[in-house]
């Protein structure tokens, strides 16, 4: 049956069909053929398209211009911004671009050749080098230095090798001690646990799924001893965190288990995380999935700040040095447990 729209010939609304059908559409006064969307009014045959047409319509000519000017596409961008592990704002301060350049990029505008060609230097970490000493005051201090890490992890290796020999091997050489859950590190089960939990609470921010994995970590090894990953943790201002979990994530986004999107504060921004694939819970015995599942359900809902204060009253936290490793021996004194939100829930 046709559906029904208003024709703007008729002034009326009319049954009409949806068709595709070849026009030229000019970008950057460049002739570009497209099978175009259109709307066909079964009444009087005007020809007319609907906005969402328009907007696919578009997308189909900036994608074949970008084709014949070899231009990056957005995906290619948010990969490559993926790789130095920054935000849309923060990556655009360092190559001196507007704070918004990046997110309209990667939102499907178009992008000069000036732009486009540094973007294509980026994907050689060698030149990423160069532009952050050129431009190294327009980051804050500590985004400047982990930007800094990052790039010297990249000179090694690709990401991905580096995640996966470099980094998993090094921490997986460490043998099972109190640092570590009595495991050793497990790269597999620390990335499915991650997507596990995106997978579970929705886009989530850094700060928290930090939090999660160390709740879960820790309050398995209360009740058996060792942990679900072999993640090391350590003390930092926001709270406990996985050694070297910005490799690992950079990692992940490199073979695109996960993706960002920036969210704009008052007077600042963030990065929120996406799982781009399921989680293979195969891998976690049935009682490692009781677990994850019960600490999931009763962490989620709580905030980063929220989350990071919980975490800042644990003694596990509080008797660390900072940047120092926490010990799982303190699990045993954690002051929450999953058993105890709903105990709660359900007499409220």
């Amino acid at each position: 049956m046709d559906e029904k729209r208003f024709c703007p010939n008729c002034d009326k609304t009319q049954p009409v069909k949806c068709e595709q059908r070849e026009e030229t559409l000019t970008v950057r006064d460049t002739p570009i053929k497209v099978a175009s969307l259109v709307t066909v009014c079964s009444a009087c045959s005007e020809v007319f398209a609907t906005e969402a047409q328009e907007d696919e319509n578009v997308r189909k000519a900036y994608d074949e211009y970008r084709r014949l000017k070899g231009l990056l596409s957005p995906s290619d961008l948010k990969e490559i911004r993926g790789m130095y592990g920054l935000s849309q704002t923060a990556f655009s301060r360092w190559l001196s671009w507007g704070d918004i350049t990046i997110h309209r990029y990667e939102a499907g505008s178009l992008q000069d050749a000036a732009h486009n060609e540094t973007l294509m230097l980026l994907k050689d970490p060698r030149n990423a080098e160069k532009i952050l000493e050129k431009h190294r005051n327009n980051l804050d201090q500590a985004t400047a230095d982990r930007l800094e890490r990052t790039i010297a992890a990249l000179l090694n290796a690709g990401v991905a090798k580096l995640v996966e020999s470099d980094i998993a091997t090094s921490l997986g050489m460490a043998a099972p001690s109190e640092l570590n859950g009595y495991r050793r590190f497990d790269i597999d089960r620390f990335e499915n646990l991650v997507l596990h939990i995106l997978n579970t609470v929705g886009p989530t921010f850094k700060t928290a799924i930090n939090k999660y994995l160390w709740y879960i970590d820790f309050g398995y090894f209360r009740e058996q001893t060792c942990s679900i990953t072999g993640s090391q943790y350590l003390r930092f201002a926001h709270g406990p965190i996985p050694k070297s979990y910005d490799y690992l994530f950079a990692g992940m986004f490199e073979k695109g288990m996960m993706e960002t999107e920036e969210v704009m504060f008052k007077d600042h921004s963030g990065e929120r995380y996406s799982a781009t694939v399921p989680a293979n819970t195969d891998l976690f015995q049935g009682n490692e999935l009781k677990a994850i599942n019960a600490w999931t359900s009763y962490l989620k809902g709580r905030s980063s700040r929220r989350l990071s204060g919980m975490a800042h009253e644990e003694k596990a936290y509080m008797l660390t040095k900072d940047r120092e490793p926490i010990s799982y021996r303190f699990a045993a004194e954690l002051k929450v447990r999953p058993a105890a939100r709903k105990k709660s829930a359900a007499a409220a």
